[in-house]
Order: C-alpha cells, then structure tokens, then sequence
C-alpha cells in the first residue's frame, strides 16, 4: 500500500459518505466514457473498487489508473491501479501535477461544514467552471467535482454519479 498526503490521524469514513455503486451503474458508466490507448484515468474515491473493476473488465492496464480513498483499509481491486489508500482526495487534488484524461467516480455526500477544517479548506480552495470558489454550504459532492474538473486535461471526459440536488444547489 502506497501512501499519499498525509491524513491527520487515522482517517475514519463515516457511514454517511459509504455510497455504494452497483456493478451493472459502474460498468455503463466506464463504457459511456471509453477507453483510448493513450487515457489516463482517475477514481478520487475508490471505496471497494467498482469503478476499478469495471476499468479491468475493458483491459485499461494498472498503469493508466490512480485510484485515491481516504479509507485506510485495502479494497479488493486495489491491485488493478496504482491505488493511495488513506489519502484525502481534495487535499491531493490540490498538490499533484498529475492530470488525467478521464475521471470516473460516485463521491461523498456529506456537507462540508461536518468535515475537518483541514478538509473544509481544500474544498474552498476550488473553482468553479464559472470561477466563483466552492461555498462552505455546498456539500463534498460539488468540491469533489470540481477538484476532479481542475485536474482534468483540456479535452477529457467526467462521469459522476450525484445525487437529485445537483439540479436544485444553486452553487452548482
């Protein structure tokens, strides 16, 4: 197991942020995106690892897959990407020069304001397409979106389960 950026104490994941992807949803997803020899692809919230697994199924090589989660404990399918377990994605998304392609994933749903301070203030750090910082009141979903747009290359291609309020926040 490979170690990120340093997460204050031993990182816990509430229930609260445990959204679980049906294989059959991951699989359309990762096909509706497609895969291109030269794609670099990202899972900033691995979890168990459906999206990874779904990625092995259209043979995308370990190489060409950074999965991310702040859990600590291994996932089945770590071993199909170069996987940073317990390693707080927004803070990452800040400090890395890697960029990617395409990006796949179904992210926390918990309000920003019930998260670390440390976590609250990478959140904030991020833009929208629009350019206006991400508010305190919006909830992790919307800061995981657009620290993956930020790490995105021009050109690539996103696919995010979010929940029914993307339509209904007014800050997204």
């Amino acid at each position: 197991m490979k170690k990120g950026l340093p997460v204050p104490s031993r990182p816990r994941v509430p229930a609260s942020c445990r959204v679980y992807t049906p294989p059959a949803v991951a699989d359309a997803m990762v096909a509706a995106l497609g895969d291109m020899p030269d794609d670099m692809w990202l899972e900033p919230c691995a979890g168990g690892g459906v999206f990874l697994e779904a990625l092995s199924k259209i043979r995308v090589p370990r190489a060409r897959i950074r999965a991310i989660d702040l859990d600590v404990t291994p996932g089945p399918f770590d071993g199909l990407a170069r996987t940073l377990r317990a390693t707080e994605f927004l803070s990452w998304a800040n400090a890395t020069k890697e960029r990617f392609t395409k990006i796949v994933a179904n992210p926390p749903y918990v309000a920003l304001h019930k998260l670390p301070l440390s976590v609250r203030s990478a959140a904030c750090s991020f833009k929208s397409l629009a350019g206006e910082a991400v508010p305190l009141r919006a909830n992790s979903w919307y800061a995981f979106l657009c620290g993956s747009l930020r790490i995105l290359r021009p050109g690539g291609s996103i696919c995010f389960v979010l929940p029914a309020a993307w339509e209904y926040a007014n800050y997204a």
